[in-house]
């Protein structure tokens, strides 16, 4: 199986793509099949776009290339750099899914302590989102390399992206549940913020824009207790839909929570040792 139409795929779901010369031919073979995606990061140079390319590419001395089937720069722009069977997993927990016969693998710039440009990160999840849906995958098929490599604690990539893995599969999950991937038009598009860590039950207020079809995705590196939120509705004191409070949730890390139409602030209570990544999307 060669993955011959992976550039076009990509571009039709709307990212940046460069091809990189001769890639539909660069490849250790053909794939058995796609089980599965794993996340790297380059540990390349500090400055650059995209420094990577030429060892991604080609290789290096004790590794011949490509090294992966997908590079990502940090301006979100995503190199096709092979077709076939790419030298990135090594050993697996379960080769028959995560090895590199049947695992995609996307080399993202990072040195691996510097932190990741949102654009980045958000590029990292929509690849990942249209790679599951063209490939039938569920998001939990999308893993890190540290998470599957063996033995346990061999890698550590990617590291430091907002919110680890979870943090990536939830905003993964969310444009596979129709985030900004779907063809509506995007209001506010998506934004980041963080909600402050506070082991006492904390109080956040956020705005949201009542004519659009908004998602929210919670995630932390330690666990959110005690979270619920309220969504309220254009009359002062009501919930949205005009009861008192017309709907509350639990907080569970990476869920993806549809806010009712009509909704202009939603409050979130919760209490975490950690500070919360919140993701918000928006499309009309």
């Amino acid at each position: 199986m060669y993955l011959n139409d992976l550039a076009s795929v990509l571009r039709a779901g709307g990212m940046n793509v460069i091809e990189v010369n001769g890639w539909q031919g660069r490849n250790h073979g053909s794939m058995a099949g796609v089980r599965s995606i794993v996340c790297h990061h380059t540990a390349g140079a500090a400055t650059g776009n995209y420094p990577s390319l030429n060892v991604v590419t080609n290789g290096r001395s004790d590794l011949a290339g490509p090294l992966a089937q997908l590079g990502l720069a940090r301006d979100g722009t995503v190199y096709v750099i092979s077709n076939g069977v790419a030298w990135h997993a090594g050993a697996t927990i379960d080769d028959s899914v995560y090895g590199n016969s049947w695992a995609i693998g996307i080399e993202a710039e990072n040195t691996g302590t510097q932190p990741w440009p949102e654009v980045q990160v958000n590029a990292y999840a929509k690849l990942c989102a249209l790679l599951c849906k063209h490939y039938g995958l569920s998001v939990d098929r999308v893993k890190g390399h540290k998470e599957i490599c063996r033995p346990a604690g061999r890698k550590i990539d990617p590291a430091g992206l907002p919110g680890d893995m979870n943090g990536l599969r939830g905003r993964i999950q969310a444009y596979m549940s129709g985030g900004t991937s779907t063809n509506g038009k995007l209001l506010n598009g998506e934004t980041h913020m963080k909600l402050p860590a506070e082991m006492n039950t904390r109080s956040e207020v956020i705005s949201l824009p009542p004519d659009a079809n908004v998602k929210l995705i919670l995630s932390a590196k330690t666990t959110i207790f005690g979270g619920h939120i309220y969504f309220w509705g254009t009359v002062n004191g009501q919930g949205t839909g005009g009861d008192p409070v017309s709907y509350r949730t639990e907080v569970k890390q990476g869920q993806v929570i549809n806010v009712p139409r009509g909704t202009v602030k939603a409050e979130i209570f919760y209490s975490c040792a950690s500070e919360i990544d919140l993701y918000i999307q928006a499309i009309a």
